[in-house]
């Protein structure tokens, strides 16, 4: 059957007057996050860090470094279970194989029992000590060295709570994860504008990957099966997506600015980034090699640390005390 001029005339007004109809909010592109819970955090006055979660019995740890104390909030009950005073708080990391939680600070670690989160060991590192990853296969705990004279990440075990060796990095690291099926080591190191690849066997430097495209490398997180990179840059504000085999880089993504933490959901194929400026940057991962921006998730000034469990299928972020609001934990889940 043939259309005229006037057929078609008529079927493209009549589509622009349905979408007239359509309101403009139902055109907009998804949230790629929704919102469920808001839990008050009172007793956070400063700047969090570093978060850690023990998804078993549902419990949160804030870190608040310039009060030295962790907040640890009832996820079920949705309030503060209780406040650990006097320890430096830069970081905090939960081994649920141990029934363990660590905090670093200050000059060290210090352990706490898992149950009763009381006090049960300390190791010095005669360092400032900032991020920390863990190693479930060979029970270690990797910790950031921030002495700009001596930077590096040391090895610990965590079942004797002993430190085991320090490996030598150009610069500070930053953020830094843990091959889990191999022996690497990838280093956020800003002041030596790359990412220093490390061998945990061999104890060296083994790969140095100069950044072109931005810098200012702060978080990362890993897709270890498809062999690739995600690093959070603040000049300019982007995601650079690396090929770890390579070290080149595959993608580039704008992202909201003065990013501290990211995270990576390798079931819904999505990164997280948690942005200083006030925002949620979500990054949709297609395949290796492509990645398309979802709309940005508005939070507030200094939220920049934040964590994805995958245990909970959720997504946490801390708002720091702003004016007359408190500080708050935020928790998030995907939506399609």
């Amino acid at each position: 059957m043939k259309f005229s001029h006037r057929h078609n005339l008529i079927f493209w007004i009549s589509a622009a007057a349905l979408c007239s109809q359509v309101p403009a909010a139902a055109l907009e592109p998804a949230s790629p996050l929704k919102l469920i819970e808001t839990i008050p955090l009172r007793d956070l006055k400063g700047s969090s860090n570093h978060l850690a979660v023990d998804a078993k019995r549902q419990r949160f740890f804030v870190t608040a470094p310039g009060e030295k104390k962790v907040i640890v909030v009832d996820l079920q009950a949705k309030k503060v279970l209780r406040v650990i005073e006097n320890v430096p708080a830069a970081a905090a990391i939960f081994l649920p194989d141990l029934d363990v939680l660590c905090v670093s600070g200050g000059s060290g670690i210090t352990f706490f029992s898992g149950d009763a989160l009381e006090r049960s060991a300390e190791v010095k590192l005669d360092s400032a000590v900032d991020e920390l990853q863990y190693d479930s296969k060979e029970r270690h705990i990797y910790a950031g060295l921030m002495d700009a004279a001596k930077p590096g990440i040391t090895l610990i075990n965590a079942s004797k709570r002993e430190l085991l060796t320090k490996l030598k990095l150009p610069a500070k690291p930053q953020g830094f994860v843990v091959e889990a099926n191999g022996s690497r080591i990838f280093a956020n190191t800003p002041g030596a504008k790359q990412v220093t690849v490390l061998d945990r066997i061999k104890q060296s430097v083994v790969a140095e990957w100069k950044l072109t495209e931005a810098s200012s490398n702060y978080p990362m997180a890993l897709d270890e099966p498809n062999h690739r990179l995600f690093l959070a840059c603040r000049r300019p504000a982007s995601v650079l997506v690396l090929d770890t085999s390579s070290g080149k880089t595959v993608s580039t993504i704008k992202s909201g600015g003065d990013a501290d933490d990211m995270s990576f959901d390798s079931t819904g194929h999505r990164i997280y980034v948690a942005c200083g400026d006030g925002m949620i940057t979500t990054i949709q991962q297609a395949d290796a090699d492509h990645y398309q921006k979802l709309p940005d998730v508005t939070t507030r000034d200094g939220a920049r640390n934040s964590l994805f469990v995958s245990e909970l299928k959720s997504f946490f972020v801390v708002l720091p005390h702003q004016g007359d609001k408190s500080a708050e934990l935020r928790v998030y889940q995907q939506t399609p």
